[in-house]
């Protein structure tokens, strides 16, 4: 399916071409679940689940945060080989990226100590987490592949 053109719309051969699918180099995808009388872009767009809806607003919490391009990068302590943590700090905001490599869920614990009294703040929809306590070790579970994307509110 790497091959297949781009499936724009539910239209002969889903919008890229005005051939038929079977007159195309590479016909487009015509699998009744992902062909593309189903899966196509104008599809997507008009639906807020689905994986373009998302990956457009992930690039809009990245464009509203220069830190996630500029700035400090610094690794944090976990107790868990699965999980990869990290801050980006640029300017006033510090970033933390908490990611789950495992193909289930893991807890971990966070070396938080300098950042005792912040509070991580979800980017996607601002919700509070319970702030960094003051031995710093900052506990999380997160699900297969999951990932945080937090700002540290309160940081001096």
């Amino acid at each position: 399916g790497v091959r297949t053109p781009m499936q724009w719309n539910a239209g002969i051969s889903g919008g890229f071409s005005t051939a038929l699918p079977e007159q195309c180099f590479y016909p487009p995808i015509s699998d009744p679940v992902y062909g593309y009388q189903r899966v196509n872009v104008n599809s997507q767009e008009q639906d807020p689940s689905s994986l373009l809806k998302w990956v457009s607003r992930q690039l809009e919490v990245r464009r509203a945060h220069p830190a996630f391009a500029h700035g400090d990068l610094t690794f944090i302590e976990t107790n868990n080989p699965a999980v990869l943590a990290f801050t980006r700090r640029y300017d006033d905001e510090v970033l933390l990226i908490v990611s789950n490599f495992a193909g289930n869920a893991q807890a971990v614990e966070l070396d938080l100590f300098a950042y005792r009294g912040c509070v991580p703040v979800t980017l996607a929809g601002g919700s509070h987490f319970p702030p960094v306590g003051d031995r710093g070790l900052y506990p999380l579970t997160l699900g297969k592949y999951d990932y945080y994307w937090l700002k540290l509110s309160g940081v001096r």
